[in-house]
């Protein structure tokens, strides 16, 4: 409060911070399935002031047969689409969000929904997030081609008994999320 009082009140920092909420199969035709990652983006305000006026980034550098997906919600958030240099990306503004330092509040999602033929390549992620008067952070994300085409196989395999295959799609899990935390 002091230091507001001589123009230097205490500033905000917001991040990002990703987390996985499911990945799971979906059949698109008789002949091809596609993996359908849904991730859950929040923010976070680790400043010692008030974040208001929060916006988003999502920069996203995939294959041509990943498609990524926001599923809006427009009395969270305004999203403008931008494509240049064979990126896609967002803006996103946070409407009426204030963030109180050490807080963190549900932002967006994105879903991802990587086709068979996309394997040969890794998927690249940048999420950042800034705000007025204060500092933003960024997180990039890739997810190797390998453990996309391991995830396929994994997934298209007929497996003898349901335990089996929960523990594959456990292992695939626990990996993409180890991907959310480099």
């Amino acid at each position: 409060m002091l230091a507001g009082l001589f123009g230097r009140h205490p500033q905000p920092n917001v991040s990002p911070i990703v987390r996985l909420r499911t990945v799971e199969t979906v059949r698109q035709n008789l002949q091809q399935n596609l993996i359908r990652i849904n991730l859950d983006i929040a923010v976070s305000n680790a400043g010692r002031g008030l974040a208001e006026d929060i916006f988003g980034l999502v920069d996203l550098n995939l294959p041509v047969r990943v498609v990524p997906s926001f599923p809006f919600d427009r009395d969270r958030y305004e999203g403008w689409r931008t494509a240049s240099d064979d990126r896609n990306s967002w803006t996103l503004l946070l409407k009426g969000l204030r963030l109180p330092p050490s807080a963190e509040a549900p932002a967006f999602s994105i879903v991802l929904e990587v086709h068979p033929d996309q394997a040969a390549d890794d998927c690249h992620l940048a999420i950042s997030f800034g705000v007025s008067g204060g500092a933003g952070g960024a997180k990039e994300i890739i997810f190797p081609a390998q453990l996309i085409a391991d995830a396929f196989e994994h997934y298209a395999h007929p497996y003898p008994d349901v335990p089996t295959k929960r523990a594959g799609d456990q292992r695939f899990e626990r990996l993409i999320r180890e991907c959310l935390k480099s």
